[in-house]
């Protein structure tokens, strides 16, 4: 048997990073006969591409740390307050922010009630969630926020319902008109099956990557791009010589006499 010419390396199946992967097919130029031997080798490689050039990682949000605790709101039963901001958005496809923004809790110490005098305790009095605010960003993920104010203090020893004034999460999250969106691997039509290869009888076929993934889809496997089935060739069997059967006769090599 002959192996043909090695057929063109396919497309790296990643565009960046140290996973991308191609490899190569090839077939037969030539099958062996029964006197023949048969081929031997690989009918695929492997290697690996792509290796040197750097990926943008996806990035998840990250909260700042806390701020200090604000002085007390008031000498007697009043509360403080603390916030963060953003530290980092988000990138690629990283998770968004979603979370608490501004706290508050109550700042009574053991001698209210000596300095401050003692009373029926009144809870504050807590405003309603403000509408969201408007998404940083028109489109491939932001962030908004609602808000809430202590619009009366506790008094004499009252509590504060909530510890939560202010809200983020992400809005916004479809892609850009124009930006890039995951687009899975998409392969070609199987190619034709292959001679049978060997005795006992096995056939190949292959196919190739038609398109590669872009913007974080899904791969090709490359196990996927070749698939093997049996085949009736049988090798060493005893055969005997045969004639055919006979053909007609052919015309008189003479019109006359012998012939």
């Amino acid at each position: 048997g002959l192996w043909a010419e090695w057929r063109e390396w396919e497309p790296c199946s990643m565009t960046c990073g140290e996973s991308g992967l191609t490899w190569r097919t090839r077939g037969f130029a030539r099958e062996a006969n029964d006197c023949g031997q048969p081929v031997t080798g690989l009918s695929k490689e492997y290697k690996r591409c792509n290796t040197d050039v750097p990926c943008v990682k996806d990035v998840d949000c990250q909260f700042a740390d806390w701020s200090d605790w604000s002085d007390c709101s008031a000498t007697c039963y009043g509360f403080v307050q603390r916030s963060r901001d953003i530290a980092a958005q988000r990138r690629g496809s990283g998770k968004s922010c979603s979370g608490d923004v501004e706290e508050v809790v109550p700042c009574r110490t053991a001698n209210d009630r000596i300095l401050c005098g003692v009373g029926l305790p009144l809870d504050a009095l807590i405003s309603d969630w403000s509408e969201w605010s408007d998404c940083s960003v028109s489109c491939g993920g932001g962030q908004h926020n609602r808000t809430r104010k202590v619009i009366e203090d506790p008094r004499h020893g009252g509590i504060i319902p909530t510890r939560t004034l202010a809200q983020t999460q992400a809005c916004n999250n479809d892609f850009c008109p124009g930006a890039c969106m995951p687009t899975d691997c998409t392969w070609e039509a199987w190619g034709p099956w292959s001679s049978c290869d060997r005795c006992g009888g096995e056939t190949r076929r292959v196919r190739h990557v038609l398109q590669h993934p872009s913007c974080g889809g899904k791969a090709c496997r490359a196990e996927n791009a070749e698939e093997a089935a049996s085949c009736p060739r049988k090798c060493h069997e005893p055969s005997y010589c045969a004639f055919a059967d006979w053909g007609a006769w052919s015309a008189c090599s003479a019109s006359c006499g012998s012939g």
